[in-house]
Formats: C-alpha cells, sequence, structure tokens
C-alpha cells in the first residue's frame, strides 16, 4: 500500500465524517430568534400593507422576495378573511401584522416569490383566541409534503423558526383542539397572527457536500501526477 492509496483513504473517511451528516435533513424547530439581523437575506414586516383591513376570497402580500397568502376553506364559502393590517391588537413590532380578523377556516401559506427554497426562516407568531394551544406546520417541496407537526402555544406572539429542511413552501394555523384531530382545511376556527418574518440564505448541504467532493477529486489528480 503506496503513500497515495493510504492518504487518499484517510481523505475519504474525513470526507464522509464531515459531510454526511450535512446530506441528511432532520427539521430543526427554534423557539427563540436563531437569525442575526445582520443575516437576513429576505424581512417582511408586513409594514407596506394598506391601512385598512381587506376582505377577499385570497389576500396575498408580497414584501422583499417573501410572499404570504390567507387560503380560506372552499367547502365554506360564507366566510372569507378580513385581513386586519394595521393597529394589530397587542402587535409585536411597527404598526403592521398579518391577522384575519375575526378568524377564518383556512391557514397562512408562506413561499418566496422567485420560487427558490427556504433555507433558515423565522417569525413572530400568535393568536387573536385566548384558547390556542398549539400552532400547526406543514412543509412542502415541489408540491410533496415533507414534514408536518406542531409546537405548543402558550402566549400571543412567539417566536417560531425552522432550519436544516429543504422546502419551499410552508402552511401554518392555530388551533384551540387537539392538533392530531385538525386539518388545514375543516370547521376548525384559524385565528393566526404572523409579523416580522426573516429568511436567511445558507450553502445548501448538498453544495457543501459536493465542494468537499472535489477538493478529494483534485487531490487524487495531483497525487497521479506525482
Amino acid at each position: 500500500m503506496n503513500y497515495v492509496t493510504t492518504s487518499l483513504g484517510r481523505l475519504i473517511l474525513i470526507n464522509i465524517l464531515l459531510f454526511s451528516p450535512l446530506i441528511s435533513h432532520a427539521l430543526v424547530i427554534y423557539n427563540s430568534d436563531f437569525i442575526v439581523d445582520d443575516n437576513r437575506s429576505y424581512f417582511n414586516g408586513f409594514e407596506g400593507l394598506p391601512d385598512t383591513p381587506t376582505t377577499t376570497m385570497d389576500y396575498v402580500y408580497s414584501e422583499n422576495n417573501i410572499r404570504v397568502e390567507q387560503t380560506v376553506n372552499p367547502n365554506i364559502y360564507d366566510q372569507f378573511p378580513e385581513i386586519w393590517v394595521a393597529d394589530v391588537p397587542d402587535g409585536p413590532e411597527g404598526n403592521n401584522a398579518w391577522y384575519p380578523n375575526s378568524g377564518d377556516y383556512g391557514y397562512t401559506m408562506l413561499t418566496m416569490d422567485d420560487g427558490s427554497d427556504f433555507d433558515n426562516i423565522g417569525f413572530l407568531v400568535g393568536s387573536g383566541s385566548p384558547q390556542t394551544t398549539s400552532i400547526m406546520f406543514e412543509l412542502y417541496n415541489d408540491g410533496s409534503i415533507v414534514t408536518s407537526g406542531y409546537v405548543d402555544f402558550l402566549y400571543d406572539f412567539q417566536y417560531l423558526g425552522f432550519s436544516n429542511e429543504v422546502f419551499d413552501t410552508l402552511f401554518i394555523r392555530d388551533t384551540i383542539a387537539n392538533p392530531d384531530t385538525v386539518s388545514f382545511l375543516d370547521s376548525n376556527l384559524n385565528t393566526l397572527s404572523l409579523d416580522s418574518i426573516e429568511v436567511s440564505s445558507v450553502y445548501e448541504p448538498s453544495t457543501i457536500y459536493l465542494f468537499g467532493i472535489g477538493l478529494l477529486v483534485i487531490f487524487i489528480q495531483r497525487k497521479r501526477k506525482i
């Protein structure tokens, strides 16, 4: 066994140890702000919304490439969301926040205007109902569900963040019922409120892995020339 073979084996082992964890995705959920302001790539504080509530069947608002849409239950046609956009009660930051005034029976959907994936995303989440017990979420990528779950809700406007998973769409809603029995389009009331959505971009794990493989190939080629 020569030096090249031994060194190559060591490099392969190091590459596996360093980069293999990065290509396995396991969703990480945060309950405190984990994105430094200087690292924000995009931010939506809803401050560009009009100053009066707006009632439509599908209300959409986009700011700094972050798109927010309220989706109603198609089986309950008379319940359209009235998005209260100014002077939200107990609003956490600024004058405006996203809130279906009096609630609806749908959910809120977050995407990027350019269709790109979310790397790290966090926001302030609240509820118009003091009885809310859980915030539910579903993550999708290219139209297929990636993961779903819920977090316990303790008080108005707490931080919620997601990272370490590849997804391009986030469904989110609140519930006063047992989240194991609630779907995103049922007869349970949704009073979810959002504010201060922040997104940061990082190197994709697959990109980092390929970079490591590239270094390995360069090393092999150089050793063969020796």
